[in-house]
């Protein structure tokens, strides 16, 4: 075994795998993205598990429902346009297995929202200090969002059990471990009927049950469909991230430095008594983002984010805009900050190959 395999931090204490793959000094910022990703999975998950046992228990539902009315409609208006139309669509089918479909898959949609999300925070942080990874920014974000899906297994298969049955209360004479894990809890046959499954439906059985070890293989190959599903998410946004990386490393700069430089000076004095409020900076990027390509909001989304370590929510409520704007800005003046520093680094090399060329300026 490997001295990275076995090495403690702190007190005896073994490495997580995230912890292995993260310098000491990005330790707090990444479990701060790890820990909003997990909140973020727990809300979506306990709603959507509600939705979907009242969906599938309709009795008296009316008035259960209004709790989780307000929760419903803010959570399909983050879904993508297409999630919330094939949700819609299989449930309108209105069986049993088409409910339970639904629902598992809005809670797929809802997750993938917080892994891209999660992917490029991390990203962020692996650009700002790339010099202290040992693997590619895009890479190494991608490590960690692989992480945090494979630590997703059992709360998938709780969400399948607690949508099926309302677990009782503990038993002073129950296994403690027999009530966390749920251990004899047997299926009912609608999770595999079609559209959720291949079995055809079948009204009269769709809440017989299955016996422990065919339940035991349900719910692995429905955990495994899941994870997949978010892997394949995964892999078309580390592949989007790739791209960007790549593009705004070879587009030429701005010809209008002069012009936006002028305007620079304008954003820090407009700035100023703002940052004055968010007390000392955490990391000092004026190199990167003084640059004369970023334009003033873009600038004031970074360096909140970046140098002052401000949550994207209370930059959405500090500007006056919503967080995916906040998102959308924060990438597109990494990339501004990316390309500027490549041609930089482009123009120093082409200097030392013509140092003639500097003579003649």
């Amino acid at each position: 075994m490997s001295n990275e395999c076995t090495k403690e931090y702190p007190a005896g204490r073994r490495l997580a795998e995230w912890e292995k793959i993260t310098p000491r000094e990005l330790l707090v910022p990444v479990r701060h993205i790890r820990e909003f990703f997990c909140d973020g999975k727990f809300r979506i998950s306990y709603l959507t598990q509600k939705l979907c046992y009242l969906a599938l228990h309709p009795q008296g539902v009316r008035g259960r429902l209004v709790p989780y009315e307000e929760a419903r409609d803010s959570y399909r208006n983050k879904m993508n346009p297409a999630s919330v139309r094939a949700f819609d669509r299989t449930l309108s089918i209105g069986t049993e297995p088409a409910i339970f479909k639904a629902y598992f898959d809005a809670f797929g949609a809802g997750l993938a929202i917080e892994v891209e999300r999660a992917v490029v925070d991390i990203y962020q942080v692996g650009i700002a200090n790339a010099t202290t990874l040992e693997t590619h920014p895009v890479e190494w974000a991608k490590e960690h969002l692989t992480t945090l899906l494979d630590a997703c297994s059992p709360s998938i298969g709780h969400w399948i059990r607690s949508v099926c049955d309302k677990q009782n209360d503990l038993r002073p004479d129950e296994d403690i471990e027999e009530f966390i894990f749920w251990r004899h809890w047997c299926a009912p046959r609608l999770i595999y009927m079609q559209p959720s499954g291949n079995a055809e439906y079948d009204p009269s059985s769709v809440w017989t049950r299955e016996d422990e070890p065919r339940t035991a293989n349900l719910l692995e190959a429905l955990v495994n469909r899941f994870i997949v599903g978010l892997k394949a998410d995964l892999k078309k946004m580390v592949g989007a991230l790739h791209i960007g990386y790549a593009q705004a490393r070879i587009v030429p700069q701005s010809n209008q430095a002069s012009t936006l430089t002028e305007g620079r000076q304008g954003v820090a004095e407009k700035s100023a008594q703002r940052k004055s409020k968010l007390g000392s900076k955490k990391q000092d990027l004026s190199r990167y983002l003084d640059s004369p390509d970023l334009t003033e909001r873009l600038h004031q989304c970074l360096s909140v984010r970046l140098e002052y370590g401000m949550r994207k929510s209370d930059i959405a409520r500090q500007l006056g805009i919503n967080r995916k704007t906040v998102d959308e800005h924060i990438v597109a003046g990494q990339k501004k900050i990316q390309q500027a520093e490549a041609n930089r680094i482009a123009q120093k090399n082409r200097a030392k190959l013509d140092p003639g060329s500097l003579r003649n300026r």
